[in-house]
């Protein structure tokens, strides 16, 4: 693609859906949005109108660039109050049709440290309203007034088979039934606070388990297709059969002898006699998600939405139109007027009436393994992995339990343009999940920041629904010359854009983005190579420097780094590279700045900078000094950092930092070690957990860790850092040179570019000219490599543009693959345990900084700066 094409691709994209940092496209190029139409009024694209003259330079002369142009001095434009009294008002009709039922929020009553029932995966309330069970490790029963453990059926076992893998509770919550990973089956007496029952079922591990609603059979499977029928509670056994599925991922029982199996299909069967009643239509892979309140509807989710299925006329019933993941599973409160559904990334609160989202609990750091809502109460009880039950409840319900919220930190104010939100501040200001959709809308694809679905409304119609509702939440309609197509929606400094167009006959598509408090143009350029800004909008701004690649990118990190901004190379993963560009990222509390340098068409010297902002959910504090960090944000917080400072400045800073961004420290597992210079900070926030690893290096730096992949790093690791041994991260001890081969010396042929090492992958990677025959690349290889007393051995079917080779020596294993690109490029890729790194390779060509730092195992700051400089100083840029 061309690389003005490129540009302004991304321009098209940024305004709505800003680049998913850490995507897993090997570019990070930014998914593609639906094409908009040429319709007049219909564009809802933020980038000016981008041309080529007659020399094929890029030419940017329409009125709406220039006015996002004329922001001299980085100072923001003023932009214009909308007139809202001129705008055209919904009718009585509308506004009832678009009304949605606000739920009152559950707030965190209660988090109690399970420090005697060890690992959770599963929890269930009681009938009664004052006790849970746990079950994961051991099995322990517990009361909601109480943070202590009132009875341990089983005790917390570390043996694998012990673990318990199924649990159910009797429909009368007189008993309970456990299964294991040694496939034991036991009952236990709750009224009783004993073992009443146990049986070895034969089968290797009990992956699953149901109690019937009549609370006289219980259904196992393990991993199969054959159910096994126990009278129950005596674990009598009655009867096998089969499903029509291979693997059984779920079982739940809707009537006294009616059992639902999951798996690649679902079907309810007759345990009588093993015959099936119904198979559902649910799609491949489903899991039954939960059944409604009084047991009259099932609820699966498929690609369309959670499904809504009539057990009384056994037919669909409807469908809650949200985005639901597959394997979500719901809970439906005591009322019945709400359901809680569980899935990977967050708890989240449904009105069960309209399958309005009300509330999201984001999790992060420990997973929410089971939710339940306790019988007679707006509470819900959470369980995550590590043994932390939370309690999350309404006003109400607090009260009428005697338990007091727990405190919130205080709220700070919101901070200027120049300086962005925490993540706490954003989602006090807007959280883009829980905005109301149009009816009829298409699965969306949501997360906190933006919007993007279909629905079959007009466009005018769509327009006015989104005015409503934003006037209704105080927010303020503005205008820029530069946008004049979008909505703008400013509140307390931040601001949302809305991009409407048609997107087929009877739909609309609807973009929306909250872009928080920070404007990108208060971003500072690189003023003394710049030639000419070309575009300077809400969410990115684009101008020219005249320069060599090695300069713009040396001399932008510090830059940025002044105004605050920290470079964050990806955690445990590589992102490629071109060499004739760079793309960088940059985080500053709640906002990643990615900056996009690419070399303008048939111009040397001139290469294109953009900026380009969003918001990201996992932020965390970094210390002032640490210039560049691993980091990644997908799923959680995620850091490696380096400070000057000390142990005791380095908490201080972080029981400061934290707890102005939203977080509360905890007291259980908190470690100050200054004599072993060792710190560990655990802090919660709702229902994320992070811990922050401080460790004293032997220069006397400190070293900052938090997420579970942070042991994925690429910094020299300090021998009291290093995992047991025996761990799964435990570092791997250098072979000898005489079991493998250096990567600096892995054969090349003469006609091979410019060589690549990866220490982290680990392989070594070079291209050679498409023309040359890819078979006599391969057979130069074997031969270097036999010649080196490797066993050579054919890797598959070698065809006229792949080839894949297979060299054994001793223990060690080397793996050749060659291939033709579609454009007629060749490539070779060596990789395999017998690769070693005692040698330090030599860079060939220029390389990122990041890479560069990975490459060598440097820690990860800005101090290396000048020394990576004269290093590529003295080898070849791209295209020399």
């Amino acid at each position: 693609m061309k690389t003005i094409q490129r540009i302004v691709c991304r321009l098209t994209l940024l305004c709505c859906l800003p680049p998913c940092v850490g995507c897993s496209s090997p570019t990070n190029e930014p998914a593609a949005a639906p094409p908009s139409p040429s319709t007049s009024g219909a564009s809802g694209s933020e980038q000016p109108q981008v041309k080529e003259n007659a020399n094929g330079a890029t030419q940017m002369p329409t009125p709406n660039a220039a006015a996002a142009r004329s922001t001299a001095g980085n100072t923001p434009p003023a932009l214009a109050t909308i007139d809202t009294a001129k705008l055209p008002k919904p009718s009585a009709d509308q506004i009832a049709r678009w009304q949605s039922r606000p739920g009152q929020p559950l707030q965190l009553l209660a988090s109690r440290d399970g420090t005697q029932t060890g690992f959770i995966s599963f929890l269930e309330v009681l009938p009664d309203g004052k006790h849970y069970l746990v079950g994961g490790t051991g099995l322990s029963l517990s009361s909601v007034a109480s943070d202590k453990v009132e009875h341990t059926f089983l005790e917390a076992r570390t043996a694998e088979d012990e673990r318990l893998t199924a649990f159910a509770v009797a429909p009368g919550g007189e008993w309970c039934a456990a299964g294991n990973k040694g496939g034991i089956l036991k009952v236990f007496s709750i009224t009783d606070r004993k073992e009443i029952a146990s049986v070895k079922t034969g089968q290797h591990s009990i992956s699953h388990l149901a109690i019937s609603t009549d609370g006289k059979e219980i259904a196992t499977v393990a991993y199969t297709k054959d159910i096994e029928i126990w009278a129950a509670p005596e674990l009598k056994a009655i009867r096998k059969f089969s499903v029509d599925t291979r693997e059984v991922k779920q079982l739940t029982y809707i009537g006294p002898q009616l059992l639902i199996a999951a798996g690649e299909s679902m079907s309810s069967w007759n345990t009588a006699d093993g015959s099936r009643v119904t198979t559902y239509p649910a799609g491949r892979y489903e899991n039954v998600s939960g059944v409604s309140f009084g047991g009259k509807e099932l609820l699966f989710a498929n690609d369309k939405g959670l499904q809504r299925w009539d057990l009384g006329t056994n037919a669909l019933a409807g469908a809650y139109p949200g985005n639901y993941a597959r394997n979500e599973e719901t809970r439906f409160s005591p009322n019945g007027g709400q359901f809680a559904s569980l899935n990977g990334e967050a708890i989240r609160i449904w009105d069960a009436e309209s399958g309005q989202l009300q509330q999201v609990i984001d999790v992060a750091g420990h997973a929410a393994t089971d939710i339940s809502w306790m019988p007679g109460q707006s509470l819900l009880l959470v369980a995550s992995d590590n043994g932390r039950v939370r309690l999350w409840g309404t006003e109400e319900a607090a009260k009428s339990l005697g338990m007091t919220p727990l405190p919130k930190p205080a709220e700070s104010a919101m901070p200027g343009p120049a300086e962005p939100a925490s993540v706490d501040q954003l989602l006090r200001t807007l959280d883009v999940r829980l905005l109301p959709k149009l009816p009829h809308a298409t699965k969306a694809d949501a997360s906190f920041n933006s919007l993007n679905y279909s629905a079959t409304a007009g466009v005018d119609e769509t327009k006015l629904f989104y005015r409503y509702l934003f006037g209704q939440q105080q927010w303020k309609e503005t205008t820029e010359a530069a946008t004049p197509d979008m909505l703008r929606f400013v509140k307390n400094g931040n601001m949302a854009l809305l991009s409407v167009y048609p997107s087929g006959a009877a739909e609309t598509y609807v973009s929306l983005t909250f872009l928080g408090n920070y404007d990108i143009r208060q971003t500072p350029r690189l003023k003394d190579l710049m030639q000419k800004e070309t575009y300077s909008g809400d969410s990115t701004v684009l101008y020219t420097v005249k320069a060599d690649l090695l300069q713009i990118e040396t001399e932008l990190l510090p830059l940025l780094h002044g105004a605050g901004w920290t470079t964050v190379a990806r955690l445990n993963s590589r992102q490629s590279e071109e060499s004739d560009a760079r793309q960088m990222e940059f985080v500053k509390n709640g906002a990643v700045l990615s900056v996009f340098v690419r070399p303008e068409k048939d111009q040397p010297g001139i290469y294109n900078v953009q900026y380009s902002a969003s918001l990201n959910l996992h932020a965390l504090p970094i210390p002032p000094d640490s210039g560049l960090v691993e980091w990644d944000n997908y799923l959680e917080p995620q850091l490696v950092a380096n400070t000057s400072m000390s142990l005791k400045q380095a908490a201080e800073f972080y029981d400061t930092a934290m707890a102005k961004q939203g977080w509360t420290q905890q007291t259980t597992g908190r470690r100050i070690d200054e004599e072993h210079g060792v710190c560990y900070l655990p802090y919660t926030s709702g229902q994320r957990d992070v811990t922050i690893g401080l460790r004293k290096l032997s220069d006397g730096s400190t070293r900052v860790r938090a997420g579970k992949f942070s042991r994925e790093s690429w910094q020299p690791v300090e021998d009291d850092e290093r995992p047991s041994a025996g761990s799964k991260t435990e570092e791997k001890k250098p072979e000898s040179a005489s079991e493998g081969i250096e990567a600096v010396d892995v054969p090349t042929p003469q006609i091979a570019g410019a060589i690549k090492y990866d220490q982290n992958r680990p392989s070594v990677t070079y291209p050679f000219q498409g023309e040359v025959p890819l078979k006599l690349v391969t057979e130069e290889f074997r031969k270097a490599m036999t010649d080196r007393g490797w066993e050579a051995n054919d890797f598959g079917t070698p065809i006229e543009k792949s080839a894949s080779l297979l060299f054994k020596k001793g223990e060690q294993v080397v793996y050749f693959n060659g291939r033709i690109d579609p454009l007629g490029a060749g490539s070779v890729t060596v990789e395999g345990k017998g690769l070693l790194w005692n040698k330090k390779p030599v860079p060939t060509t220029r390389m990122s900084f990041v890479t560069w730092l990975r490459d060598n195992r440097h820690p990860a700051s800005l101090k290396r700066l000048e020394e990576y400089k004269t290093i590529m100083q003295k080898l070849p840029a791209a295209g020399s």
